[in-house]
Parts: C-alpha cells; sequence; structure tokens
C-alpha cells in the first residue's frame, strides 16, 4: 500500500484515499499512511456463512475462502465492494470520481483522474475497467496469483 499511495502522491493527487488494511498493520507503515492523509479501515477476517460455500471447491486463494466480520455473507472477493460503498458513503468529503482496486500490484505515473473531468456533468458516470492478463501479468500461466 505504500507504493499504491506514494505514487498517487507523487503523481500529483491531493484527494482522499481509503484503505482496507489488516488489523495488525505494522507500525511504521501506519504512520507512513497517516502521515499521506490516508483513512484506513481495519479489515479483521471471519468464517463466511456456511450457506455461501455450498458447492465451493476448496481454495487457498484467500479472497474466495474468508469473510469480512460484519459481512460473513459475502467472501471478501465481493464483500471489499460493499465495504468500499460503506466507506466512500462515510466520507462526507468524497464527492467525485471514486476507484476500487487492489494495491498489491498497482502504482500510478500521474493523478488517475485528472483526464475525467467534472464528473458532476460527465457523459458516463459508471466505467469499468479490466485488467488483460496477457499483457499484464508477469506469470500469466500461473492462474489465480492471489
Amino acid at each position: 500500500s505504500a507504493t499504491l499511495v506514494g505514487s498517487l502522491r507523487v503523481g500529483g493527487y491531493d484527494g482522499h484515499i481509503i484503505l482496507g488494511v489488516h488489523p495488525d498493520i505494522p507500525q511504521k507503515e501506519e504512520s507512513y499512511l497517516t502521515k499521506m492523509g490516508v483513512t484506513m479501515y481495519k479489515v479483521v477476517t471471519a468464517e463466511c456463512d456456511p450457506r455461501i460455500l455450498d458447492g465451493v471447491a476448496e481454495t487457498s486463494n484467500g479472497v474466495r475462502a474468508k469473510c469480512s466480520r460484519g459481512l460473513e455473507d459475502l467472501k471478501l472477493e465481493w464483500g471489499r465492494y460493499e465495504m468500499a460503498r460503506r466507506w466512500l458513503r462515510a466520507c462526507e468529503g468524497c464527492t467525485g470520481w471514486s476507484m476500487v482496486i487492489d494495491t498489491r500490484d498497482i502504482f500510478f505515473q500521474a493523478d488517475p483522474f485528472s483526464g475525467l473531468g467534472d464528473p458532476n456533468v460527465a457523459e458516463h458516470d459508471l466505467l469499468f475497467v479490466e485488467e488483460i492478463a496477457k499483457y499484464t501479468n508477469p506469470k500469466p500461466h500461473e492462474a489465480h496469483r492471489a
């Protein structure tokens, strides 16, 4: 998350950054994120409601086998969107564009919103962008690198 936040700030983005972090985040990292103006929510994992695991094969992929406390009916791979919705709703100053991303393999070279214009007059208010793993995955032969 330090690479993500640092690249956003160096790239000129001065808006809100909201991150879900491990409950035992190292103090050094927490201090850095605080210094960079990041709002952090500590995400505690929990066992999922067994009903949502029916028919799901065993997996070592953490986002497909765990839930978060308070959202035991959504595996992390889906629950993160509900968490993001709640965190954005709690942020009174978050009134423009937003982006929901994984942080482990991303950095920015510029403000990601600079070319989008004013969201209040944009033709489209929801954009989906898909990673094309053939071009961005350094190990395309390894499925589910998570």
